[in-house]
């Protein structure tokens, strides 16, 4: 077992060994652009039938939550409501729960910017879908400098002097 010790110092048990599924994330299935896929998304917490999001800020840096990165969290995370603590010196200031209709209606603009990304998305899955399907695999599909690259997985041998070193 994977043991951790909390902030406090109480001991902690992170997941099993006997192969349950982990209760702190859900899979999700989408469908997007006539394309379907499967997200591994966190689950903080579950309150009567929702899915909450919980996160904390310091006071004086709640504007790095940015509401267009909210907004796409609890789309593809399939989540309810977001709940954000703020917090000045270790206390518990204020408590901010929103939710996808209160995001949209309080920034309307931030729904059109969603719909751009997720169609940049949508163009660059078809792309990666097009490659796949022209060739046999394996694939690997890496983020390098900015730029989406897909090729052939292939094994390296491992030269003698390498790995011994």
């Amino acid at each position: 077992r994977t043991r951790t010790i909390s902030c406090t110092g109480l001991l902690q048990v992170a997941g099993s060994t006997a192969g349950e599924l982990d209760q702190c994330f859900r899979f999700l299935e989408f469908e997007l652009g006539g394309l379907s896929f499967l997200t591994k998304a966190r689950a903080h917490a579950q309150k009567d039938g929702e899915y909450l999001d919980v996160a904390h800020k310091n006071w004086y840096y709640q504007n790095e939550v940015k509401a267009l990165t909210t907004y796409l969290k609890m789309l593809f995370g399939k989540i309810d409501k977001s709940v954000l603590v703020l917090q000045r010196s270790g206390k518990v200031h204020e408590a901010v729960e929103k939710t996808v209709e209160d995001i949209a209606e309080k920034q309307p603009l931030i729904v059109e910017a969603a719909e751009r990304r997720l169609g940049r998305l949508v163009k660059l899955l078809k792309e990666v879908q097009k490659a796949v399907d022209s060739d046999s695999g394996p694939w690997v599909l890496q983020w390098q400098r900015g730029q989406l690259i897909l090729g052939k997985f292939e094994l390296v041998e491992v030269a003698q002097e390498m790995a011994t070193a």
